[in-house]
């Protein structure tokens, strides 16, 4: 009877030992669900920046002007041919050229040798106040010192690194979103944003850019270029490389500024004050006709 029991102690304790592990480790949180937004590829601009009078440093501007294009092919009601005017109808590619070429001279993003975030920012800012004052919202994430034109930056200047969520919150809202790559060797490379597919982790997450490159805006697919993103920590900066379309070049890069821009009010509110003065139309249409018989 003691054998038995003992070897039945045993068999337990064998059983609580390859069990245990179990026990003991907690099942793994649950990863957090992928950040995904795209927008119209074919709504954006196609400017080359070579095409500007700017072509070594007019990145910044070209990439402005692209997404430019696409607020307007979004929000023909709102913004009409106010940001891209049509100085030579029917030549799309000329008019774009033109804003670019204006938005490069000193008087608004002043590049010569570069386009320094600050006077990228301060450039935008000047332009979209001539062309559509009251009708635009401006956001940006930046890690940068403002050390453009005397004076503070902007109130909607965020002095952190952009994150994963700022580009997806953008792209959701259907706004324009141009970002610098910063090269870790010198230099760097600003695109518009169509789109994000990025999967957060405990410890950063991973994913892809898709992009209008102003160095290669038309691909041979006609869609938009793609880089792959990691960030190392959960609040670690974005990085990845860089590699231009039919080039041999590899650039490591930073992600160190992001902005948006969208119209005031944001879309979303844009549909409920339509939604609303449908409503009140309906209303009043309803009174006239139970008013008219009396």
């Amino acid at each position: 009877m003691s054998m038995a029991r003992n070897a039945l102690f045993a068999t337990c304790a064998a059983l609580l030992v390859v069990a245990s592990p179990a026990w003991a480790e907690p099942p793994p949180p649950p990863q957090p669900p992928p950040l995904q937004a795209s927008e119209t590829f074919t709504n954006f601009g196609q400017l080359d920046q070579s095409d500007t009078t700017c072509n070594s440093n007019g990145c910044g501007a070209t990439a402005l002007v692209n997404g430019l294009w696409f607020l307007q092919q979004q929000y023909p009601k709102i913004f009409g041919t106010s940001l891209i005017p049509p100085t030579k109808p029917g030549d799309d590619m000329a008019n774009m050229a033109a804003v670019a070429n204006k938005l490069a001279g000193a008087d608004y993003m002043n590049t010569q040798d570069a386009t320094e975030i600050s006077y990228f920012i301060y450039g935008k800012d000047k332009y979209l106040n001539e062309v559509a004052k009251g009708k635009i919202k401006i956001a940006v994430q930046t890690q940068e010192p403002w050390s453009g034109p005397p004076g503070a930056a902007p109130s909607y200047v965020q002095n952190v690194a952009p994150t994963p969520m700022f580009l997806l919150k953008e792209l959701k809202s259907n706004e324009a979103v141009e970002v610098l790559l910063a090269y870790k060797g010198g230099g760097g490379h600003y695109i518009t944003l169509t789109g994000i597919d990025y999967q957060p982790t405990a410890n950063g997450g991973s994913g892809t850019l898709s992009f209008v490159d102003p160095s290669h805006p038309t691909l041979p697919n006609r869609g938009p270029s793609q880089l792959t993103i990691y960030q190392s920590t959960k609040d670690g900066v974005i990085s990845g490389v860089y590699k231009p379309f039919d080039t041999t070049e590899s650039h490591e890069f930073d992600i160190t500024f992001a902005a948006g821009q969208s119209p005031t009010p944001e879309p979303a509110t844009w549909a409920l004050m339509l939604a609303g003065f449908g409503a009140v139309g309906v209303t009043l249409r309803r009174r006239a006709r139970i008013s008219s018989p009396a």
